[in-house]
Parts: structure tokens; sequence; C-alpha cells
């Protein structure tokens, strides 16, 4: 209600757009939110944030090719924009698309050398990639940042498996446990650390 009072009494005031955009968001309300975003795209067509905003809000709505378009566009405008070159990456995983996911978060790391979310995601999607030593080695990163993370100590357990080496492989799997003992994905993998491929 604040924000439409806002935008009643100065209806190009971006922010208030934005803003009421992500209460939609909040909701759940996915039409309410992408409208809102794209009133402030209208006003202004630099608002980055927004722009952000209508990928993310199309990707979780499930029209992924147009987000994807979207992060496209935004970078264009801002090819140095770190969270739409993560979120890029995101989506074109999500689609399939490895190699260009790869490559989205690598643009990440380029310009946000420390950007956790892209270490970890790279890390992991190389390992569904087959490319162990890479994702082993963006994984073992983004595990210093984060000891306690248990996506990246199960991702390290598999990778550990695979190679024969059942210590490493279990003390991934204990370090899960302990903060979670009824894991049923680090329970399982357990039970396999002593069975390399």
């Amino acid at each position: 209600a604040q924000f439409r009072r806002a935008i009643a009494i100065k209806p190009t005031y971006t922010a208030a757009w934005v803003n009421l955009a992500h209460v939609h968001a909040a909701r759940g309300d996915n039409d309410g939110a992408l409208a809102a975003y794209r009133r402030a795209l209208e006003i202004d067509p630099n608002e980055r944030s927004a722009r952000l905003q209508v990928a993310v809000t199309l990707r979780k709505a499930g029209r992924v090719d147009e987000a994807i378009a979207e992060y496209r566009t935004l970078l264009e405008q801002h090819p140095r924009y770190v969270k739409a070159w993560f979120n890029l990456g995101i989506a074109l995983a999500a689609e399939g698309q490895g190699d260009a996911a790869v490559a989205a978060y690598e643009q990440a790391l380029a310009h946000d050398k420390d950007h956790f979310g892209a270490r970890k995601n790279l890390g992991l999607l190389f390992l569904r990639l087959e490319r162990v030593d890479p994702a082993r080695e963006h994984l073992m990163e983004a595990l210093e940042v984060r000891p306690a993370d248990p996506e990246i100590r199960k991702a390290l357990a598999e990778i550990a498996r695979r190679a024969g080496d059942a210590t490493t492989c279990t003390t991934h799997l204990d370090a899960v446990l302990r903060q979670q003992a009824d894991d049923p994905g680090a329970n399982e993998l357990l039970e396999k650390c002593a069975k390399p491929d």
C-alpha cells in the first residue's frame, strides 16, 4: 500500500516500482512482479537490478528461455555485472547447456574471484560433466569459505570415492553427518566409500 501511494504521488518513481515488484515476488505473484519490474524498466531502461529480477522471476516461473534472453540483454548493457553472469549460469545449467553455464560462471569469477556461489556451482557442474580435476579444485576453494556446506562435502566425498580414497570420502561425510545424522545422501554415499569406480 505504501509503495502504491508513493507511485500515485510520483508515477515515475523507479525505486517504488522495483520495491512493489519485490513484494509481489515475495508473495509468489510472478505476474504482478513482472509487470512492476517492467514498468520500472520503461521509466529507466538501464535499471539493472530490475532487469536482473525480471530474468530471475521468469526463470522461477519456468520461462527459462525468456530468462536467458533477459540475462544476455542485461550483460550487453553491463558486461561486468557479476550477479547477471552468476544467474545466467544457473539458468543455462538448468537447461542442460553445461558448457555455456561453465563460461557464465567463469565470467562471474573473472570479475569477482571470491564469488562463493559461482565457485561452488562451477565445481558441482564440472563434477556433473565428469571433469573431476577442475571440480575438485573449485570445490576445495569453496570449502575453505564454508567448511560446513553439506553439498560441497558430499561432492568432494564422491570425488574421493571415485579415486579410491575411502578415508577422505568418509571424513567429508562424517562432517556432514555431525550436522544432520539423517542426511540420506550422505548415509547412502558413506556405504559406498570403500567402493571406487
